[in-house]
C-alpha cells in the first residue's frame, strides 16, 4: 500500500514539473516572462503544499502502524 502511494505521488510530481517547464517554455516564446515566473511561483507553492501533505500522511501512517 505504501509503495503504491509513493508511486502515485512520484508520478503526480513529475507531471506537475512537466507542466511547469512546458508553460515556462511557451511563455518564453511569447515573451511573457514576468507572467510565467508568477505562474511558476504559484505552482511551486502548490508542490510545497503537496509535499507537506504527503509528509504529514506518511508520518501518520508510520504512527498508526506502531
Amino acid at each position: 500500500m505504501q509503495f503504491i502511494m509513493n508511486m502515485i505521488m512520484a508520478r503526480v510530481l513529475v507531471v506537475i514539473l512537466m507542466v511547469i517547464s512546458l508553460t515556462f517554455l511557451f511563455s518564453m516564446k511569447m515573451g511573457n516572462v514576468l507572467v510565467s515566473t508568477q505562474h511558476i511561483e504559484n505552482q511551486l507553492e502548490k508542490i510545497h503544499v503537496v509535499c507537506q501533505t504527503r509528509h504529514f500522511l506518511l508520518k501518520n501512517v508510520k504512527y498508526s502502524k506502531l
